[in-house]
Parts: structure tokens; C-alpha cells; sequence
């Protein structure tokens, strides 16, 4: 009976609705928002734990910094000891801008790398209240590298190569003009510094 059938799906439905929703409260009483965990793989975009749920339109404008001399000398700056940014970048290419932008919710260090038009950028963001921006990417997921027991997911964005990980609450960018070799040897160099 197709009747029989449709009542113990909406009864089924209405039971898994009970238990999302006691879950959620539960979550909630532990201070854990269920609803804003995301783990998100698409096509398009590549997500790394929470996204931001905020009314943009209160948020208040970052406020931007003078940095150091250097991507590491500005972290040491700051006192962030976890080791991010690599010791190796392919010959020719030199670090020519390093910027600081500060808001409540997160700081992000971001260094240009160029050699002629060619730019590596290393984007570095300081995670206040744990909420990991979103990632563009166009191509699906090439390799999950692992180096110094962090797994480095590596893209083909548009022909540039990107890596993106996570240490500790610092989410960690890399992008440019690279080859797979290259920046996986970018990569294993951040340990070493």
C-alpha cells in the first residue's frame, strides 16, 4: 500500500528530524554550534572546518599593519613560534611585499615572492575564534601531501599550483607560477626552518 509506504517515510523523517535537532541542542549546551561545523568538498570550493555565520554589515573594517622586513622577522614579531613559512622559493624570486591585516575574528600575514611578472604568494591567517576562510579552487583535489605529519592539500587553480593546510590554528596559503616539485619542496622546507 503506497499510503502504508509514504506514512512510515514521514514517520522515519520526522524521527531523524527529533534526533538532529535534540543533537544540535545537546551540541549546543556544550558550547559546540553543530550547525556551523562544515567540512566541504565541491568543485568550486575547498573548505577547511567552521565558515563564518557573522552579519558582515556590523563587522568592523580590518585595521591594516606595517610589517617587519620579512614574512618570518614579522611572525617573530608577533611571537608565533609554529614553524609556516618556508626556508626555500625557487632562485630569482624575492620577497617583495609583506602585509598584515587585523580584524576581531582573525590576522593574516600575506608575503608576494616575484621574479619578473612571476609572484608566489604565502598567505598566513591567525584564526582568533577558529573559523578557516574558504579556499577558490577550479580543478578538483590533484594530491594530499604529507609533510612533518601535516597533510598539505595541493590544487591546479587556473595553471597555478596552490597548497593549503592547517597548523595548529594558523590556516597556511601557498600559490603561484610552481611546479608539483617545486612546491613540494617549498613545503618540505618549512620544517626546516
Amino acid at each position: 500500500n503506497s499510503r502504508g509506504r509514504w506514512r512510515r517515510g514521514l514517520i522515519a523523517a520526522a524521527a531523524m528530524l527529533v534526533i538532529v535537532i535534540g543533537s544540535s541542542i545537546t551540541a549546543n549546551a556544550m558550547g559546540f554550534d553543530l550547525w556551523e561545523v562544515i567540512a566541504k568538498w565541491t568543485q568550486e570550493t575547498f573548505h577547511f572546518g567552521y565558515i563564518e555565520q557573522s552579519d558582515e554589515s556590523n563587522a568592523p573594517s580590518p585595521d591594516f599593519i606595517s610589517p617587519c622586513s620579512s614574512l618570518q622577522n614579522t611572525l617573530d614579531q608577533y611571537n608565533i613560534t609554529t614553524s609556516l613559512v618556508p626556508t626555500w622559493i625557487p632562485d630569482g624570486y624575492i620577497e617583495s611585499d609583506v602585509s598584515i591585516i587585523q580584524t576581531p575574528k582573525h590576522r593574516a600575514f600575506k608575503a608576494d615572492y616575484e621574479h619578473g611578472e612571476s609572484i608566489i604568494i604565502i598567505r598566513i591567517a591567525e584564526y582568533l575564534d577558529s573559523c578557516p576562510v574558504q579556499v577558490e579552487q577550479s580543478d578538483s583535489l590533484m594530491e594530499i601531501y604529507e609533510s612533518a605529519d601535516i597533510d598539505y592539500y595541493i590544487f591546479d587553480n587556473n595553471g597555478f599550483l596552490q597548497a593549503v593546510w592547517i597548523n595548529e590554528n594558523y590556516e597556511c596559503y601557498i600559490s603561484g607560477p610552481l611546479t608539483l616539485s617545486e612546491l613540494k619542496l617549498i613545503i618540505d622546507s618549512i620544517e626546516e626552518g
